[in-house]
């Protein structure tokens, strides 16, 4: 009857064509829900931003605890500091307020009694400041940089990201967290073969059990490439021969790119070889990289802009090879 009175408190009086219309429309007349004809479902939808405070809160933490209040509201304005100048570089004065502030959070850091989450978060805020310095060492004065440096080593064996948390990398994206910094900011540091510590924590890095911690590392490899060529192609044909995901792999081919002169042009293409010589590998195929991958490009650049005997044969191969190369070959015409 509800519905009924709804539905006749819409019609007009003049369309009415029944005696038995007219009478129910003027019994429901005074029916307050016939009269508004409201919508019997609504949706409504709000946003508000996720805050550190609500992440920790949902760990359990206390976050009106003096400690955890205090060492939070030190380290707020390093990650101010990141989100400023991750696209920009920084001024040197911004350089010498936030290492201040980093010397002043690992003092409070060293105090001890927070719980883990909290130092977590501290520590993708320290790495994430410090990676940000590596990219810009040239600021840095000597003492500076070996703040950034230990930042990033103790960042390289942080708690974060989680392996069990971490889920699938299929394209790149990730939280702020300790390791995560570290892949970004070590390779920055372009350590020679007598920096034993920073080019075993990259060779660690590159075998982590996250894969946006080894997708970072990878993109970032080749600014060790002129300091310590040896550790830099050792790491690049381990990810070729054993990573099995596509997105660290494209990372690896962009890497080669940046790095493939006419002078290491052998050494690029005999390590692509190992990854063409997988069984568990075709470029293009569904499972691994997309049309417009770094892999592709980098084959097609040696053929065409080098001449490369052997990157022609490779294309050559896929178009001999049609129609069941036809993904290979597309993202070579791509």
């Amino acid at each position: 009857e509800s519905s009924i009175g709804r539905v006749i408190q819409q019609i007009p009086d003049e369309r009415l064509q029944t005696d038995e219309g007219a009478q129910l429309k003027q019994l429901t007349s005074a029916n307050v829900r016939a009269q508004s004809n409201a919508p019997l479902v609504e949706f409504h939808t709000s946003s508000s931003p996720y805050t550190e405070e609500m992440w920790l809160s949902e760990r359990g933490v206390d976050v009106e605890d003096p400690a955890v209040r205090q060492l939070t509201e030190l380290a707020s304005p390093i990650g101010t500091f990141e989100d400023s100048y991750r696209n920009s570089r920084p001024t040197p004065a911004s350089v010498r307020v936030v290492v201040a502030e980093m010397r002043a959070v690992l003092d409070e850091l060293r105090t001890g009694g927070v719980p883990e989450a909290v130092e977590d978060s501290v520590w993708a805020k320290l790495g994430g400041a410090a990676a940000l310095l590596a990219r810009h060492r040239g600021l840095l004065e000597p003492d500076e940089v070996e703040l950034t440096r230990f930042v990033l080593l103790e960042a390289a064996a942080g708690r974060a990201p989680d392996p069990a948390t971490a889920g699938e990398f299929t394209f790149p994206a990730w939280s702020p967290a300790a390791r995560n910094s570290a892949a970004e900011g070590l390779p920055y540091l372009e350590p020679g073969l007598e920096d034993e510590q920073v080019i075993a924590a990259i060779r660690a890095l590159a075998r982590d059990s996250v894969p946006s911690v080894r997708w970072l590392l990878a993109v970032n490899l080749w600014s060790i490439c002129d300091s310590a060529p040896e550790p830099f192609w050792q790491v690049v044909r381990e990810y070729l021969e054993v990573e099995d995901n596509t997105a660290v792999l494209d990372a690896v081919a962009r890497s080669l790119s940046v790095v493939a002169t006419a002078e290491r042009q052998a050494d690029v293409e005999t390590s692509l070889q190992l990854l063409l010589a997988r069984e568990d590998f075709e470029v293009g195929g569904q499972q691994r990289l997309k049309p417009d991958d770094n892999l592709a490009n980098l084959i097609a650049g040696l053929a065409l802009g080098r001449g490369s005997e052997w990157a022609l044969g490779v294309i050559y191969g896929a178009l001999d090879d049609l129609p069941e190369s036809g993904a290979e070959v597309s993202d070579y015409a791509w």
